[in-house]
């Protein structure tokens, strides 16, 4: 059993649209409380709360949540749970309270504070890890940020304009092969045609790809460089340096059947 209660009246409420007019004072600011009887079998008070009548509501009471025709006086009446209303009295009862004179209230700050430069610790070593992927709180319009680009935080809010960045670190071959290459599995199926190519400094596998009579439609080449290529000027190595620096434009796009956004950045826009 829970029962709410705006503390401040003459406040507008937070749930209030926000094109409504005054605040509405049809409630009371007196205390009220629905009538209490004390319990014929354990003596506490309890409060009538229901439409149906007065019951105890001491746990421990073997009158406990059992209507009686008068107060605990051992005739009971059968109330059944699906019919039970709360009353008027119960609903509108107001508990005034006290707020503490306590000067200088320091409350902690609810929203995480927002990653910068200079915490490395809580960024990680390149300033993209998942972490980085975790919304802020703006500090301008206090609108809660999704991590949509790549290398930004952009507020959303109309009429906002707050944009923040970290510095981001391209991360080395080096470091990208830390551990070895691990086996991967191929899985092919056996009516996609497989071919295998040894051009020296290029393995190549071409999968032939055909409709549903057979036909060839379509072919996917995978090229495979050995060592000497990848560290050339313009090898891989340097175009795995030069998409980490470069704009692209990533961003992260909705998910179309859970909703949210994709845990990974891409360049075309769904």
């Amino acid at each position: 059993m829970v029962r709410l209660q705006k503390i401040d009246l003459t406040s507008k409420s937070w749930w209030a649209p926000v094109t409504s007019g005054p605040l509405p004072m049809s409630a009371t600011l007196e205390p009220v409380s629905p009538k209490a009887q004390a319990c014929y079998h354990c003596q506490n008070s309890s409060p009538e709360i229901f439409q149906q009548g007065w019951t105890c509501l001491q746990w421990n009471c073997e009158a406990h949540f059992k209507f009686f025709a008068v107060a605990g006086d051992g005739v009971e009446i059968h109330v059944s749970d699906d019919t039970l209303d709360y009353n008027e009295a119960f609903l509108n009862k107001r508990h005034i309270w006290e707020m503490p004179s306590i000067p200088n209230w320091n409350f902690p700050a609810l929203a995480p504070p927002i990653p910068n430069d200079e915490d490395r610790t809580h960024l990680g070593q390149f300033g993209y890890e998942q972490i980085c992927k975790y919304g802020i709180v703006c500090p301008q319009c206090k609108s809660c940020i999704r991590r949509i680009f790549f290398d930004r935080w952009e507020c959303e809010t109309d009429g906002c304009a707050f944009v923040h960045r970290v510095k981001q670190y391209a991360v080395s071959t080096e470091i990208a092969c830390i551990g070895g290459a691990k086996p991967i599995k191929v899985l092919c199926h056996e009516l996609i045609k497989t071919i295998k190519i040894d051009l020296g400094k290029f393995k190549v596998t071409i999968y032939e790809l055909p409709d549903e009579l057979g036909e060839i439609i379509g072919r996917i080449y995978h090229l495979k460089p050995d060592r000497s290529l990848n560290d050339r000027d313009d090898g891989a190595d340097a175009l795995f340096g030069e998409i980490q620096t470069a704009n692209l434009g990533l961003k992260r796009n909705p998910v179309k059947n859970k909703g949210g956004k994709l845990q990974h950045f891409i360049h075309v826009d769904l």
